[in-house]
């Protein structure tokens, strides 16, 4: 619930803006109110029925709950590169592959993408010594280079085997770019590994949740998969 209601005012910023401003500025008003409401009413000669404890404790829930909205906010801009490199992920390879294969024929292409558990996963060596697990399990692999109508082309790895149907396999290398952006958070933090690792991990999770959200969104959820190290897909 607290998830959706973060995401709608994330995606209505005027909102949020106006309703914190709009709040502060009775706060203020109340305040000054507070403050000479025996002068007002001796000055105009009225009475003002309003219970004051009752009307800050009004606004202090409302403030409360708009501090719980913006930190929330603030909490998500963190992840805003993985957002981002998702985004593009889906839009520049994931979503022009499935439509390309589609179009020359393929009725259902199928590709999985590799979740690691840390950056090092995406690694050279570490990358090597999947594709020999899955070579070890009498698959075949290709490496091509396809070209995208309306993106760069890119090497795709296809993976086959006797009776089973080809699917497509992605190593999602632009997750490496996170690194230069932990770094820069954590350039004046003393316990930085430790740090390093758990912010790592939280980004590459919020990755794939908006790859999930993308996905089911573009309605290719019988199209895109995801596969950790333990390769379940190929037993």
């Amino acid at each position: 619930m607290e998830k959706n209601i973060l995401k709608w005012f994330k995606n209505n910023p005027l909102v949020t803006d106006g309703i914190t401003f709009l709040n502060n500025i009775l706060i203020a008003f109340s305040l000054i109110f507070w403050a000479f409401k025996k002068q007002i009413e001796s000055t105009f000669k009225i009475e003002f029925l309003i219970e004051m404890d009752a009307l800050f404790a009004f606004l202090s829930i409302i403030g409360v709950i708009l501090n719980r909205i913006t930190n929330g906010l603030l909490k998500e801009s963190e992840y805003s590169p993985s957002y981002a490199l998702a985004t593009g992920y889906v839009k520049n390879f994931i979503s022009p592959i499935i439509t390309q294969l589609k179009e020359t024929g393929n009725l259902q292409p199928k590709i999985y993408v590799f979740k690691p558990k840390n950056l090092e996963e995406l690694s050279n060596d570490s990358i090597d010594r999947i594709k020999a697990e899955i070579k070890n399990r009498n698959y075949d692999l290709k490496t091509i280079n396809l070209s995208l109508k309306n993106s760069r082309a890119r090497d795709v790895l296809i993976i086959n085997k006797m009776s089973k149907e080809q699917i497509y396999f992605d190593f999602p290398n632009t997750l490496l770019s996170l690194f230069a952006y932990v770094d820069y958070k954590l350039e004046n933090n003393t316990n930085t590994e430790t740090k390093k690792q758990d912010i790592v991990k939280e980004l590459i999770n919020k990755f794939y949740e908006k790859l999930d959200e993308l996905i089911l969104e573009q309605n290719l959820e019988n199209n895109v998969f995801t596969c950790d190290n333990k390769l379940e897909i190929f037993d």
